[in-house]
């Protein structure tokens, strides 16, 4: 298991107070979307040697001592613009998850974040992550495990509307 931790990236569908189950009958689970700018080659180039190191690192327990092809493993980075949401544009993204509620901390990495604090869509963090090769049922490759997550700066919250878009001003009495 190759442990990483990011450089500042903007996090996405946050769910890091509760578990939750992605569907009836799953296991409940801690998670996010972190998006990774595609400029940002460094990160790139190290969330991949880190990759190679959890392929190396599975290569006989979880690949029985033959690396699959490159081609037939599934990676942890997903290319953003395939999404239809316009956030993930222009990024790649990792979808990191956890069984165990990963450590919440502030800037200042000794702080725990408090009850009150919350981290949504669109805040800027760095995460410590677990990559993992992983060979289930003929899916092959690496997947990515949440450990912790540093706020670093609050950012402009994702799907934030402006009401004033929206809607017109309206005298109750017309409801009424």
């Amino acid at each position: 298991m190759a442990n990483f931790t990011t450089t500042e990236l903007r996090i996405s569908f946050p769910n890091l107070k509760e578990p939750r189950s992605a569907f009836e009958g799953a296991k409940p689970k801690f998670g996010a979307d972190l998006l990774v700018p595609k400029t940002n080659e460094a990160l790139i180039n190290a969330i991949n040697e880190a990759c190679d190191k959890a392929i190396q690192e599975g290569l006989n327990k979880v690949f029985n001592g033959k690396i699959p092809a490159k081609s037939s493993l599934k990676f942890v980075l997903k290319d953003g613009d395939e999404k239809q949401d316009s956030n993930y544009h222009g990024h790649y993204y990792i979808s990191a998850s956890a069984l165990v509620k990963p450590t919440l901390v502030g800037a200042d990495p000794t702080i725990p974040l408090g009850d009150d604090e919350t981290i949504v869509g669109g805040d800027y963090v760095c995460a410590n992550l677990t990559f993992k090769a992983y060979n289930v049922g003929g899916s092959k490759g690496v997947t990515a495990y949440l450990n912790a997550v540093q706020l670093v700066k609050k950012g402009e919250p994702f799907g934030k509307k402006d009401p004033t878009k929206d809607f017109v001003a309206h005298n109750n009495e017309e409801f009424i």
